[in-house]
This record gives structure tokens, sequence and C-alpha cells, in this order.
């Protein structure tokens, strides 16, 4: 199976959908011929009806673009690469999302207005 299918069936799970028609009806840069061609494995799906997936979802679109990067490579070693720094934000988004989970004291707080109140021009 590749990316682009396993990225439809990823976003009708998240969005609790049944169908396809109930996909396309959510999503609005994919037409009926674009997901059947990309289910079928003809052509993958565009960098935009990716990301307007990735968004509609709640999935990481750094990930999900790279992914999309492996999958449309003509070199197996460029496909290589593309597949370990697709591995390498997924497990740093689930790093985030264990820290997060767990506890914000083990995550030092670097908002902005902490920042400017240490700062000496806003002093």
């Amino acid at each position: 199976m590749n990316f682009s299918t396993e990225l439809v069936e990823l976003a009708k799970t998240k969005m609790n959908l049944r169908t396809d028609a109930d996909l396309l009806k959510m999503l609005t840069s994919i037409t009926k011929q674009n997901l059947s061609s990309a289910k079928s494995g003809k052509r993958p799906l565009t960098e935009e009806q990716a990301i307007e997936i990735a968004e509609k979802c709640g999935l990481n679109a750094e990930w999900v673009l790279v992914s999309l990067a492996a999958e449309n490579t003509k070199y197996e070693s460029a496909r290589k690469v593309w597949s370990n720094l697709a591995k390498k934000l997924l497990t740093g988004a689930l790093m985030l999302c264990v820290l997060k989970i767990s506890g914000s004291y083990l995550v030092p707080d670097f908002g902005k207005h902490r920042f400017l109140a240490r700062s000496r021009l806003f002093a």
C-alpha cells in the first residue's frame, strides 16, 4: 500500500467517516477522480491535498510532506533518506506529545511574556 492510500484511509478513520463520498465532502482540494487515482496507486496525492488532509486530521504536516516525497521519488537511495527523515519527524512529534502529557513541569516555559520580562530591552 502506498502512502497516499494510507493517508486517505487514516483521514477517514480520524474524521470518523465511513465512505469516500463523506471524505470528499470534507475536503475542498480533492475531486472524486483524484481520490480514486490516489487510492488505486495510479498517482499520488498532491502536496496541497496532503496538507489539507493533515490540517483537517490534526496530523504533523511536515511528516505528511516528507512521507509524500518518499513515495514520489524516483531513486531508491533518495527514498531511503526521505523515509528515515519521516521516521525522525514522527518520533520527535511523539516525544513532544509524551512530554506534554506527562506534565508541563518537564518542559520549560519559554513564553514570549516571560522572555520579554527578563530582556533588558523591556526592563
